[in-house]
């Protein structure tokens, strides 16, 4: 959607925009996250395209490194992500 709609410039920024709001929600921090991943939807033509976000945004709060890794952010970003190994071990927990 994003590679569609935007030059290529301004589809990396709200790449890696979105991308940082799956890894705030990753790590317990959902309430900023999904904020971030709003305002990137909302700067998108959403026409036509409700029941595909809505799906999107309930798949973030589900596995949101997947989601981060399929929107393809810059590799700087990628790399602050776990791989799935660490990824194993689940979610940081309050301590």
């Amino acid at each position: 959607m994003i590679d569609q709609n935007y030059s290529p410039n301004l589809g990396v920024v709200l790449r890696n925009l979105f991308a940082l709001g799956c890894l705030l929600a990753s790590q317990g921090r959902i309430k900023e996250g999904l904020r971030v991943c709003h305002d990137v939807i909302n700067a998108l033509d959403q026409s036509g395209s409700n029941i595909y976000l809505g799906r999107l945004m309930a798949a973030l709060l589900v596995d949101p490194v997947r989601i981060a890794r399929e929107v393809g952010p810059s590799r700087e970003l990628l790399s602050l992500f776990p791989t799935d190994k660490t990824r194993k071990s689940g979610p940081p927990t309050a301590g």
